[in-house]
């Protein structure tokens, strides 16, 4: 083991600590061993033990736990014996404490396992619970305990009345001849099983894993399972019957086998290793007199259980399975009863009772010690224990046969330079290690010696020769050098035993490896390598394909390779990736994300197919519907109308579903389940009108407006109501785009009333300006038209099938990378989706498929930024011509194409971005050079900007006043501040005064634009 023949690449721990010359006998110190053994040496394992001393660093208090420590800081009091003590100093092995007499303090607390009964004792226990048992309705009981025993009478009572009680509760008093199992519910009617056991927690543990498996398969779910002195408890999954028959159908050979399996799984037995790889130097401290905190000590052995797991002999691993199955348990003892029970000496009751008995008392207090203060999470599985890197992730989410194409040749030969101790860092500097290198890689030529070596590799070569530690073979005809030991394995090339193990060898030491390259180093034809490796075939960590990038010799052939060394390529190719990418400021990403917004005015859409391009873009988004026109559409297409938007819709491939009041979004149809939670339900406020209208589409589907007016007689104000209700609250759409957009706002104070259609009778006496008159007029202009019908959003024509959380995550990262070209959690937040953990998980499992690329791309965002190959081409592009194009535009705050929000600050001093529709930003060559609020009531300019873009800036913000129809936000724009101040008063009110805007007596600049 210290020499390194369990060495493992996962783990740096396990490599050679000493040099093993099998041959002659010698063992020899590698560079470091020495440290190793002064730092690491001793027997007594490191339990987490804190000394607390006096000031004269002499006088020991006692000892305290680790975690008590860490919860510490120096001046804190606390108890230790009879005395309070304040903490002076705490070092890194010891705490210095001064008496503190009268000072409030806390308890300190120790986490540990008790010794426990032992078998014997457990034996003499349950020996006088038998015998009192038997003598319990005799007269003479309580003179006789009081003769016998030093106890006095009222003791001797207590402990009649006390087994009189577990009696009469379970019929049987447990005791060195039986064994009782109870069955009976909590407080919340879950099942509990108790089984009395007097034999000690050394055999109860062992009696318990055993137990517990039992149950497990009777009712297909884990229970969990406690153990003292005294018996075992079960918590078992609620089920209608409780589960006593726990000994029945128990083959004593069978429960031997499984307890020794089991045992591995346990806590006790990975305490136990931790402190045997402490004393056998696989866990050496970094520095003398340096303490390793207890928890970290915890990670590391549970990393090299992991690996030592892999081997069937590990020493460690045997030795702590025979001390927790000896020492710490009693397995000799435990197979000792249940050949008791099998043979009817020991005997075993069951009884199911209301409520426990009196011995499950304590059972029970114990188990609610243990729960009592813990926190709420969910219980993990037996793998979630072991924290390590699933080998099966990497063919999980790449094509193992088109990896070719994702790895780079750099990776490659960077991996194997490290895997082959040819890097710097990994050379042989002495002698030993040289062998230590021979061993691991097998036969290597004296080139490849001399590039393995940070010396002189012949005197090293002649050291190993002299001392019958190397020798010569002849491979194929070409020289090599092996380890003496091996010798015998490279002249027996013939069997198939040996060159499988050499070809192995090779192969776990190299990138992906040709065929070819195997038999012309080995000299061995291509049927026989295959032949060989035929025995591979259950090994899922030898894989055969094609591995290799088309740039490097033998991409087009079979290869081998090591599945663990394809993951370090893979790996490493993703970190070139990432060091290739330069951060870019945020001047030169606005640029960018204009473009990829089609912002730009070089980079605007056309007609239905531009259409198209933006609603794919914003696929999720929701924005205010008066935007989506106004500040999405007509500022990224040529020439845009409403008519436009509503004629490339015709085919009703989107569906626009409302998210608020006056917010919407838009998804392809079918996609509504990753963005809408399915099954919107009614509100409970939702007015009459709107319930009947729900009940009609229920029943009737798809239905134009008139058929739902006449179906649910209501009238045309309530129709109007009830429809607005409940598609701004997301229940229902509509197939034709242009009623969504005519569709008045919801107003919750109105009433329905009236809810039945009125009839005018006589309507000459009805004066024009008559409240029922004003009511029908004011209705057939509110209505949202008589073409598109109506129909519940929840069907899976709009909303598609039912999606699991990773799926509706894999279409959330589709659509943002679509919308933002580069992502970061900074946008993410901006939107209503799921957490940003989910969605940068989709991606991470997308870049190791090569379809996205990680980085740090833009300054000032978060770290983890993912990357369209085709956004990163755009980067680079943009940032190489530079943002010339010298044009003004605004972009909404709330737009998309805004890099400004939470997180990314304003170029205009303290003033905060606010994401609202009244809200614009003027941008020149990426540069954000006036900010405008509440559609210009506050202005604010950036400093060192020219007159002359600012007046282009604010001719852009004029032009809002002249756009056509329901389109237009305001008729007319008042500046009441710029910069802070009364907008009469700041030097921009002349530039206002030229385009346009007049002078008011309150200070402020008002521009009538509408005519």
């Amino acid at each position: 083991m210290l020499a390194g023949r369990y060495a493992h690449e996962a783990l740096r721990e396990m490599r050679p600590r000493i040099s093993w010359d099998k041959v002659n006998g010698i063992v020899r110190a590698l560079p470091g061993t020495s440290h190793i053994a002064i730092t690491g040496g001793g027997t007594i394992a490191d339990r987490g033990l804190y000394a607390v001393y006096l000031e004269d660093g002499k006088t020991k208090v006692g000892e305290v736990d680790e975690e008590f420590v860490f919860e510490s800081r120096p001046g804190d009091t606390f108890i230790l014996g009879t005395s309070v003590w304040r903490m002076i100093n705490i070092a890194p092995d010891r705490i210095t404490v001064a008496a503190a007499p009268g000072a409030p303090a806390r308890m300190p607390f120790w986490r540990g396992e008790g010794i426990g009964r032992s078998f014997e004792l457990g034996v003499i226990v349950g020996d006088f619970r038998r015998t009192i048992g038997e003598r319990l309705d005799d007269p003479d009981l309580l003179p006789w305990l009081n003769a016998t025993y030093p106890i006095d009478s009222r003791s001797a009572w207590n402990l009649v009345e006390y087994l009189k009680r577990q009696r009469d509760a379970t019929g049987v008093i447990p005791g060195d001849r039986s064994i009782v199992v109870e069955g009976f519910r909590d407080e919340i009617g879950d099942p509990r099983i108790v089984i009395h056991s007097c034999f000690g927690r050394r055999i109860n543990g062992l009696l318990g894993l055993l137990l517990a498996r039992q149950a497990e398969q009777k009712l297909r779910a884990a229970p969990q399972m406690l153990y003292n002195d005294n018996g075992i408890l079960l918590r078992c999954p609620d089920t209608q019957q409780i589960p006593l028959d726990l000994f029945d159908g128990i083959s004593p050979e069978e429960a031997e086998n499984f307890v020794l399996q089991d045992v591995m799984d346990s806590p006790v037995f990975a305490g136990q290793f931790r402190q045997n790889a402490g004393r056998s130097l696989l866990m050496p401290r970094m520095a003398p007199g340096k303490r390793t905190p207890l928890w970290l000590q915890r990670l590391r052995a549970a990393d090299l259980l992991q690996v030592a797991r892999q081997f069937d002999d590990f020493p460690v691993v045997i030795e702590t399975i025979r001390e927790v199955l000896n020492d710490v348990l009693d397995f000799p003892r435990f197979r000792e009863i249940l050949r008791r029970i099998a043979s009817g000496e020991v005997q075993v009751h069951t009884v199911e009772n209301e409520v426990p008995s009196p011995f499950a008392g304590s059972i029970l207090f114990d188990f609610m010690a243990v729960y009592m203060y813990e926190y709420d999470q969910a219980r993990p599985d037996r793998l979630s224990q072991y924290v390590a890197v699933n080998r099966e992730l990497l063919a999980e989410v790449v094509d193992l046969d088109t990896l070719s194409s994702l790895i780079r040749p750099e990776a490659v030969e960077r991996v194997e330079r490290q895997l082959q101790h040819a890097g710097e860092g990994t050379r042989a500097r002495t002698p030993e290690e040289l062998m230590e290198v021979l061993l691991r890689l097998g036969d290597l030529s004296e080139d490849e010696i001399a590039a393995r070596c940070a010396g002189d590799a012949a005197a090293m070569l002649e050291i190993l020769e002299n001392t019958h530690r190397a020798s010569r073979v002849t491979i194929g005809g070409q020289p090599r050098w092996v380890a003496l030991e091996e010798q015998e394995l490279y002249t027996h090339l013939e069997a198939d035993a040996c060159a499988g193990r050499i070809l192995r060898r090779y192969i776990e030491h190299h990138g992906p490896v040709p065929l070819s390259e195997l038999a012309r180093r080995y000299h061995l034809s291509a049927e026989r390598i295959q032949k060989v490796a035929a025995g591979w075939g259950s090994d899922r960590n030898m894989v055969q394909g094609r591995f290799r990038p088309p740039s490097m010799p033998g991409a087009d052939e079979l290869q081998w390779v090591y599945r663990p060394n394809i993951e370090r390529i893979h790996r490493q190719t993703l970190s070139l990736l990432r060091k290739e990418i330069q951060p870019c400021t945020l001047e030169e990403f606005t640029p960018f994300l204009h473009h990829w917004q089609h912002l730009d005015g070089h980079d605007r859409l056309h007609g239905n197919h531009g259409v198209e391009a933006v609603l794919d873009q914003c696929e999720g988004l929701v924005l205010p519907a008066d935007s989506w026109e106004r500040d999405m559409l007509f500022r990224r297409l040529s020439g845009f109308t409403p008519d436009v938007l509503f004629h490339a819709l015709g085919s009703s491939e989107w569906v626009w579903a409302g998210a608020g009041q006056g917010r919407m979004r838009v998804f392809r149809r079918g996609n509504g389940a990753a963005f809408i939670a399915p099954g919107v339900p009614m509100s409970e406020t939702s007015g009459e009108s709107a319930r009947r209208v729900h009940a009609f589409l229920s029943e009737y589907g798809a239905s134009f407006i008139s058929d739902i007016r006449s179906g649910t007689h209501l009238s045309l104000a309530a129709v109007n109501n009830g429809l607005a209700e409940l598609f701004w609250t997301g229940v229902i759409t509509n197939d034709t785009p242009a009623e969504i957009f005519r569709l008045r706002r919801f107003r919750p104070e109105e009433a329905d009333a009236p809810l039945e259609p009125v009839q005018m009778l006589g309507p000459r006496r009805f004066s024009q300006k008559s409240p029922l008159v004003q009511n029908a007029r004011r209705a057939m202009k509110e209505i949202p038209g008589w073409r598109g019908r109506w129909s519940l959003l929840n069907h899976p024509g709009a909303m598609g099938p039912l999606l699991t959380a990773e799926e509706a995550a894999a279409l959330q990262a589709d659509a943002l990378l679509r919308r933002y070209g580069i992502l970061a959690r900074e946008f993410h937040q901006r939107e209503d989706l799921l957490s940003w953990q989910s969605v940068a998980t989709e991606l991470q499992r997308r870049e190791m498929r090569g379809e996205v690329r990680r980085g740090y791309f833009v300054q000032g965002l978060s770290g983890m930024q993912f990357a369209l190959p085709a956004a990163i081409d755009l980067l680079r592009e943009v940032r190489r011509t530079g943002s010339a194009q010298g044009a003004v535009y605004l972009v909404n705050g709330i737009d998309p194409g805004n890099p400004f929000g939470p997180g990314i600050a304003l170029p205009f001093g303290e003033t905060a971005m606010q994401r609202t529709p009244g809200t614009y930003i003027a941008f020149h060559n990426g540069s954000a050079i006036l900010l405008v609020q509440n559609y210009g009531g506050r202005l604010w300019s950036k400093e060192g900007t020219s007159s002359e873009l600012v007046t282009a800036a604010l001719q852009e913000l004029v032009g809002l006043t002249r756009l056509p129809g329901d389109m237009r936000p305001v008729k007319h724009i008042d500046v009441e501040y710029i910069n802070g101040s009364r907008a009469a008063l700041d030097p921009l009110c002349e530039v206002l005064q030229k385009i346009g805007f007049v002078r008011a007596p309150n200070q402020t600049l008002r521009y009538e634009g509408f005519r």
